[in-house]
């Protein structure tokens, strides 16, 4: 279930020609701290285990402007950071849904879906949540807001749906995650 940075440096030293695969890939912000997204070529999504690790499928990106700006990303990565903007942008947004994401990245639904569940597993839907639990989580760590607090402002309208969602996916109550992370 834990996976460790070091294990992840050793993988893509160990195969730097799988450096553009979309099982892992490193965006350097800087050299002390570069920051992971995993993505996964699964079939099945990724909330149908038991834990769902999100640290490593959509971990922080602290300059994602300079990310996108990276001549050397291939298109597909380029389109999954623009959609995890476009969510982060709106994330105080409860009505922000697929929908109005398609609108912002000007694309059809389906072939947002289909993007998204070929190169990261999930669904449109799901993607959208877990950019939420994402931001959540990063808030549960960084500051103390109660978590009806934190629901609302990753774009929950209902704390207890917030609490349930983030139970799915981290397999812990934001409480329990809250006092065993800090």
């Amino acid at each position: 279930m834990n996976r460790t940075s070091s294990s992840l440096f050793s993988y893509i030293e160990s195969k730097p020609e799988h450096l553009m695969d979309p099982v892992f890939f490193r965006l350097e912000n800087d050299i002390e701290t570069p920051d992971w997204i995993y993505l996964s070529q699964q079939k099945h999504s990724f909330f149908t285990g038991s834990n769902t690790d999100l640290r490593f499928i959509l971990g922080p990106i602290k300059d994602l402007k300079t990310a996108l700006n990276s001549s050397n990303l291939p298109s597909w990565l380029i389109f999954i950071l623009k959609a995890r903007e476009a969510v982060d942008n709106h994330l105080h947004d409860n009505k922000f849904n697929v929908t109005k994401l398609c609108k912002e990245l000007a694309t059809s639904r389906t072939r947002l879906h289909n993007k998204l569940k070929i190169h990261t597993g999930m669904s449109a839907t799901r993607f959208v949540r877990a950019v939420r639990i994402a931001n959540a989580r990063e808030l549960l760590l960084t500051t103390d807001l109660n978590i009806s607090e934190i629901a609302y402002q990753c774009g929950f309208q209902l704390p207890h749906y917030f609490t349930r969602v983030f139970k799915e996916m981290e397999g812990c109550s934001p409480r329990d995650f809250r006092e065993k992370n800090r």
